[in-house]
């Protein structure tokens, strides 16, 4: 029977079946979310089939927040750029790596900013180097006007 998932406009439906080359009961998660122009149908496996499909839904969810995370961690704040060897000043660089996107995310969330590590790390090199090019010229801006003028690029001005 269909029921809606996570309050949202999509239907899931539940079979349990037995998966040949797995040689085991396996638990499918149906999920249909009928939009214009393309439908959206999604399919979730599981091998343990006393999950419910909120359940499934919930690793699912889970395990693609810590892939985006790991990935953010490698591409953005340097997680494999470490060539030690010795354990403690890996697990220095590791937690130095995960400290940093914790930060960033902290920062663009008190910032009221959409999650983008990508535009995060533009916007703090522009940042940068801006006031490199002011403390190397010796210009001193207009305080209020830069800030009315990031404020409202952030969307947060009237």
């Amino acid at each position: 029977m269909p029921v809606p998932l996570f309050n949202l406009p999509i239907l899931g439906i539940t079979i349990k079946f037995l998966f040949c080359s797995l040689k085991r009961d396996t638990f499918l998660l149906y999920c249909n979310r009928n939009q214009k122009p393309v439908p959206l149908i999604l399919l979730f496996f599981s091998t343990d089939t006393t999950l419910s499909g909120e359940e499934v839904l919930d690793f699912y969810r889970t395990r693609f927040q810590i892939e985006f995370y790991f990935r953010d961690a490698k591409q953005f704040c340097g997680l494999t750029d470490s060539q030690a060897r010795d354990v403690n000043k890996l697990d220095c660089a590791f937690n130095a790596s995960f400290a940093s996107l914790n930060v960033a995310k902290v920062m663009m969330k008190e910032r009221g900013m959409e999650y983008s590590m990508s535009n995060f790390k533009l916007l703090m090199t522009n940042t940068f180097l801006t006031k490199r090019i002011f403390e190397a010229t010796r210009y001193r801006p207009n305080q209020t006007l830069i800030n009315h003028i990031f404020k409202e690029l952030f969307g947060c001005a009237a």
